[in-house]
């Protein structure tokens, strides 16, 4: 349901691929014993933005129904080619907005979670506003945001700002993940006399129960150009996912590093699991999914 044509492409190109997958899943906190399968109770909206040639940007708003609030947000590009610029949900909180870079064509689908209002009341958003003052210079991104004590972030992300407003034209995603009460968004390209604005919105602690957060790498094949992969951690039994990301990494350094763009990044349609794949420039590099779980939201 929803699924675009790259994330069916993406299914069968890697069950070709020799790769290794590494798992872990660690709880943060103790809390409530966790009922089997528990309802999160979300709205998923999805906004389909159609470029019938390229190359080209996309872009796509899709809003939450009335009464509710953005929780996560996602993008699929259906460019075999395409990759996914900037991301989030918007700052106000009521939907999400993506880009991508699209070569031949295709669709751009944004995803937006939705829960009712009530259940995320009392959040607040931290921020990081980002000038390169050097105009069209190429640089790496990696920037982090912090929440305040005492909450967690969900629903963040980088996009670029020009003239107040959401580029299409953002930067070149290789990470955007949750950690805590943090989140780390890793772009490439030129910011120019335009902004980069790194996002979250951080929920008090209390709204939450047990969070156990899930890992999922996977490896390359050591083969040259570029190699489409992908990840998929799924929540344990009794939770459902509220945040979730991915980047990629050196088997060196798991800090967000430029070997490879992502064209897929979004919550899973059960909405118990995360999904993240894109192209490795590299052999043997690291494509590393991340999500967040609970048994309680509200």
């Amino acid at each position: 349901m929803f699924l675009s044509n790259t994330v069916r492409r993406i299914h069968r190109i890697v069950r070709t691929l020799p790769v290794v997958v590494a798992v872990a899943s660690v709880a943060l906190t103790a809390g409530p014993a966790a009922a089997a399968e528990p309802d999160p109770g979300y709205t998923t909206q999805v906004r389909t933005q159609s470029v019938p040639t390229g190359p080209a940007y996309g872009a796509a708003y899709v809003d939450c129904p009335a009464g509710s609030l953005a929780i996560a947000s996602g993008q699929v590009v259906g460019d075999p080619d395409g990759m996914l610029l900037s991301g989030s949900t918007t700052t106000a909180g009521t939907g999400a907005f993506g880009s991508a870079y699209l070569v031949t064509g295709g669709d751009l689908q944004v995803w937006t979670t939705c829960a009712a209002a009530a259940r995320l009341q009392g959040a607040t958003t931290a921020s990081v506003n980002v000038r390169s003052g050097q105009s069209m210079q190429w640089r790496y991104q990696n920037r982090t945001v912090t929440c305040p004590d005492g909450t967690v972030a969900y629903g963040g992300g980088g996009n670029v700002i020009n003239s107040g407003v959401y580029d299409a034209a953002g930067l070149y995603t290789y990470g955007t993940v949750p950690d805590g009460r943090s989140w780390t968004y890793a772009g490439a390209g030129a910011l120019g006399t335009r902004s980069l604005l790194v996002e979250t919105h951080c929920l008090p602690r209390q709204r939450l129960g047990t969070i156990r957060v899930v890992e999922q790498t996977i490896i390359s094949p050591d083969l040259t150009g570029r190699q489409h992969i992908f990840a998929a951690p799924r929540c344990p039994v009794g939770y459902f996912a509220f945040a979730g990301g991915g980047w990629y990494h050196t088997q060196s350094s798991g800090e967000p590093s430029w070997n490879g763009y992502l064209d897929a990044n979004m919550m899973a349609a059960d909405q118990r699991g995360w999904y993240v794949a894109g192209d490795a420039f590299n052999p043997r590099t690291r494509l590393t999914a991340r999500v967040a779980c609970t048994d309680r939201l509200g």
